[in-house]
Parts: structure tokens; sequence; C-alpha cells
């Protein structure tokens, strides 16, 4: 028997039956686009299809400090790196140096993302800057060879090496620091100021 409400009949039945197909539909629709959305999502980089190089150092020397740009470059197809990459140096025998890299003030807004994705032949780029001068009243120094940059997450992080020669300093009796931005997209019209 069907429901009688106060403003007239209506018939339940017919009435749950479009709605019911209307959210069978809708749930359908949203797995859908959930799995092709996870299909359409490019993998983690590679190492074997990313570079890595210095470049454009001329801005951030003087003063007693002194910085690179570190460019990385996907020639493979569209990949997700992380942001946020751990940055080592090693000196001229390949040795891990006493140097920690911290993350710069600007990139520590939580309105940075947390991962970009670069198209074949893109850049993504990193600025490094540390201390070039002996400004302690007791110096402690580094002097650096190559610096290594990981990304991705798990067993298989890939890292890339590329040559630095620079000379950092921080106090005697303590760990060498430097700061590191995140990775960030780099244009095509910023590559040119950077060689």
């Amino acid at each position: 028997m069907p429901i009688q409400p106060a403003c007239g009949s209506i018939d339940v039945q017919r009435t749950m039956l479009p709605i019911a197909m209307v959210t069978m539909l809708t749930a359908l629709a949203g797995w859908l686009g959930a799995a092709n959305a996870a299909r359409a999502a490019p993998a983690p980089c590679q190492a074997a299809d990313l570079h890595l190089r210095t470049a454009g150092d001329g801005d951030l020397n003087g003063m007693s400090h002194g910085g690179v740009e570190l460019l990385v470059q996907n020639s493979g197809p569209a990949c997700v790196l992380p942001a946020l990459a751990p940055v080592t140096l090693y000196d001229a025998h390949a040795r891990l140096l006493p140097a920690r890299g911290r993350r710069a003030p600007a990139s520590a807004s939580a309105s940075l993302p947390r991962t970009l994705v670069l198209a074949q032949g893109e850049h993504a780029g990193m600025t490094l800057r540390w201390i070039a001068g002996p400004v302690y009243r007791h110096n402690r120094s580094v002097r650096v060879a190559q610096v290594r940059v990981t990304l991705g997450a798990g067993a298989s992080r890939p890292s890339l090496s590329a040559p630095l020669t620079a000379v950092l300093y921080g106090p005697a009796g303590e760990v060498v620091r430097f700061e590191r931005s995140d990775l960030r997209r780099v244009q095509a019209a910023a590559m040119t100021s950077m060689r």
C-alpha cells in the first residue's frame, strides 16, 4: 500500500527507482573518474631520465656568502618529483662531508606544493647558499667536489650527482650548515639568465 502524505498520494516504489538509479550511476561515475585520474597521474621520476647540473652562481656570491643553482632536467616522460629533496655534499675522494642542508625560510611555506610534475624537457631548480668565508671566531671549512640530490622515497630513491667546487665555512666543532630551497619548476626564459 502506497504511503499517503498530507498533500496527496505518491507511489513510493516509482519514486525510489529513479533515485536508486541516479545514486548508482553517480557512484559508478565517481569510481570511473578516480580510476582514470589514477591512470593519468604521472609516475615518480626515474634517475635514468633525469640530469643534474649547476648553473648561474653570479647573483648568489658576495659578502662572505656563496651559492649555486642546481637544475634537474627531465629527458623522459612526464613524471613526479618531490619538492623537498635532500642534498648531500662530497669531497674529491667521494667521502660524505660533515655539512647539512636546512630548508631556506622562504621554502617553509605551507602553501608551496609538496610535489611537482616535470614534462619531458622541463627543468626544476633548487638554490643552495652557504657561508663562503672565515667569518666565525673559530672556523671550520669543508671543500666540496660533488653535490648529490636524492629524489623520492623508499628503497629505490634515485639520486643525481654533479660536480661542484666550493668551500663552505661554519663554526669550529660543529657541522657546517647550508641552506637549500625546495625544487620548483624553472621556465625557459629564466634558464638563459642562469648560463
